[in-house]
């Protein structure tokens, strides 16, 4: 199960599940919003500026402006207040992460946010922001594509190929 406030608020508390050495740490990098349609977080992102989009007719990615002056195009996401709606395509490059743009019911551009890729890519960014499910992870609750859920359970659907490792059924050290 994961909720809104967990995904959002605590996003530090799932990238350590399953890490080392706080290798998958990330945390939302509230972005600036400045003048003339650019988002930016100089010192915590690694862009000078991103383009804010033009949502009546919303392009495939944004374009974001490197702080070595060369241009990236990256994924992104617009959480409306009733529901979200994924941006991209194969030749986005995700190695630099993703923005999450929201937007009011009335389409009132409110704030957004950079992921850094670790987090744009983490399990439950996927899950729960992108909407990406695999064959895996079937959704239990909500089943209706309500994609602005407080919270949304998953049911784990194991390939039926998949080994038991003797290693992780042990229940004490001492065995």
């Amino acid at each position: 199960m994961l909720t809104k406030r967990g995904v959002t608020s605590r996003a530090s508390n799932y990238a350590a599940i399953g890490s080392e050495n706080n290798d998958r740490h990330f945390d939302y990098t509230r972005l600036l919003s400045l003048s003339n349609q650019r988002l930016s977080r100089t010192k915590q992102t690694p862009f000078l500026y991103i383009e804010a989009p033009d949502i009546t007719s919303p392009p495939q990615c944004l374009t974001a402006y490197l702080k070595n002056g060369k241009l990236l195009k990256l994924p992104y996401l617009i959480d409306f207040e009733t529901h979200r709606t994924a941006y991209k395509t194969p030749e986005v490059d995700t190695r630099y992460g993703g923005i999450i743009l929201y937007y009011s019911e009335n389409d009132r551009f409110k704030n957004s946010d950079y992921l850094p890729a670790v987090g744009w890519n983490s399990l439950a960014i996927r899950l729960y922001q992108r909407g990406e499910l695999s064959d895996i992870f079937v959704p239990i609750y909500t089943t209706n594509g309500d994609d602005d859920a407080e919270f949304k359970i998953w049911e784990i659907h194991y390939p039926p190929d998949i080994q038991s490792d003797p290693k992780y059924l042990k229940i004490s050290s001492s065995e």
